[in-house]
């Protein structure tokens, strides 16, 4: 199975310093540094900016197109995001476009080992924040955006990263949770302007472990909301389900949400064994047991949850 982030458009330190160097003045590029890849993009930085430079051509404007959209949104979620502050331009050399944003403070939890108290606390600035991106209109560009449902795909996906990992250590995790999603949950849930590509990879956590900001907006649009709830499953305690749906409130579909957060579990494990990424393996795994896990914690919401209940 080939790694999905292999770049198409190779990036190194020397194409960054070119496409930065218009902004030079501005910027410390003594402490210029990469950072991390993800599956569109690198990611470089310096003390005070992050850059996303698109490695796959069909994402080379994506970041780019929602810039606008992006700094709008920022002054109206509860929780930071990244806010651009200018467009990089393709030129002979890099047939992308990239985008700069002031550095936000924090960690990945891969980065920053929580604790099950840190992650209960993450509950309600999360539901504040899901509760209000749910609630904001959907641009009129934006409608129609939403995807056909792709639960038997990721049913069919399982079944193949569970192979992949049917040899080492988390061989026993992979098969159940693949067996778990072996039942597709019916699609639906409304249609609301969403995430789209949210697990714990996308959060930051500062020096006291609280929530600091919510990264990657790059798949914003209409679609079902219980697949940002994901989340709920795969990064917050059991206990935390209850606190989250508290401030967030009733919603339908929630086998989908888990669905969603297993499938996410088995895809970065795969790729972060694969990658040798020794904390990024480690918060995988955390996420597939805590999907696993089943409890009364949403019972008495009006969720329809058979697992809990």
């Amino acid at each position: 199975m080939t790694t999905p982030w292999t770049p198409e458009i190779p990036i190194d330190e020397a194409l960054v310093r070119r496409q930065l160097a218009p902004h030079g003045a501005r910027l410390d590029l003594d402490t210029l540094g990469y950072l991390a890849s993800g599956w569109d993009h690198a990611v470089w930085a310096t003390a005070a900016y992050v850059f996303r430079f698109p490695h796959q051509h069909e994402a080379a404007t994506l970041a780019a197109r929602t810039a606008d959209r992006m700094r709008g949104l920022a002054a109206r979620l509860p929780v930071a995001i990244p806010c651009p502050e200018w467009v990089g331009e393709a030129s002979d050399g890099y047939p992308a476009q990239y985008v700069a944003y002031r550095r936000l403070p924090g960690e990945l939890p891969a980065d920053r080992p929580l604790t099950p108290d840190d992650r209960f606390r993450a509950a309600v600035p999360l539901a504040q924040l899901l509760r209000t991106l749910h609630d904001q209109p959907i641009p009129n560009d934006l409608a129609g955006s939403e995807r056909p449902s792709d639960l038997q795909v990721r049913t069919e996906n399982a079944q193949l990263r569970a192979e992949q990992l049917a040899s080492g250590p988390f061989a026993g995790l992979a098969r159940r949770a693949a067996d778990r999603m072996q039942d597709t949950p019916s699609p639906g849930g409304g249609c609301v302007l969403i995430h789209g590509d949210l697990h714990a990879g996308q959060l930051l956590f500062d020096k006291a472990h609280e929530l600091s900001a919510v990264l990657d907006w790059d798949e914003l649009r209409a679609g079902d909301p219980t697949f940002d709830l994901a989340l709920v499953y795969s990064f917050l305690p059991p206990a935390g389900r209850r606190a989250f749906f508290d401030i967030y409130g009733a919603v339908d579909g929630l086998p989908r949400a888990r669905h969603v957060a297993l499938s996410y579990g088995l895809a970065i494990l795969a790729q972060a064994v694969v990658g040798e990424q020794p904390h990024l393996v480690r918060e995988a795994a955390f996420g597939l047991e805590n999907a696993l896990q089943d409890g009364s914690d949403v019972e008495g919401l009006g969720v329809r949850d058979p697992a809990a209940g």
